[in-house]
């Protein structure tokens, strides 16, 4: 039997990330990277957390991270593809999963010193599976 897996769509609109589509996926979503420490000041990326109700990190993947004075960023796409970029994630349904959130380190401008933390969402993973469910049953 297979572990069951949710599939997130996200969009990416110029410097802003949504999520926009949720499905249930009977496989197995890829293995998460460490998370028991904060991600390195010095990591430039986004990542996905999968969180428990006490805020501990249960699960994290980077979707993309470039090392620290690497000059290609995500500035650097040109707007049109920016506008128009996707990723599809997946992740486990973990029991004790509570809440899912969408982070990007990177420097606020070109004369910033120090990275930035971005929140660009978090939600509620019952709140997502009620509505998947929802979905489901009036299709």
């Amino acid at each position: 039997m297979r572990q069951q897996s949710f599939r997130l769509t996200l969009r990416a609109n110029k410097d802003a990330f949504s999520l926009e589509r949720v499905v249930s996926v009977d496989d197995l979503a890829p293995a998460g990277q460490p998370h028991k420490e904060t991600v390195a000041a010095s990591i430039i990326g986004c990542w996905i957390e999968i969180k428990d109700r006490r805020g501990d990190v249960l699960y994290r993947r980077f979707l993309h991270y470039l090392p620290l004075n690497l000059p290609a960023t995500w500035h650097d796409w040109p707007m049109l593809k920016r506008k128009n970029a996707r990723f599809y994630v997946d992740l486990p349904m973990l029991e004790a999963g509570y809440e899912l959130a969408l982070y990007e380190q990177k420097y606020a401008s070109p004369r910033a010193a120090l990275l930035s933390r971005y929140c660009h969402f978090t939600c509620a993973i019952n709140a997502i599976f009620f509505n998947l469910q929802a979905h489901t049953e009036s299709a």
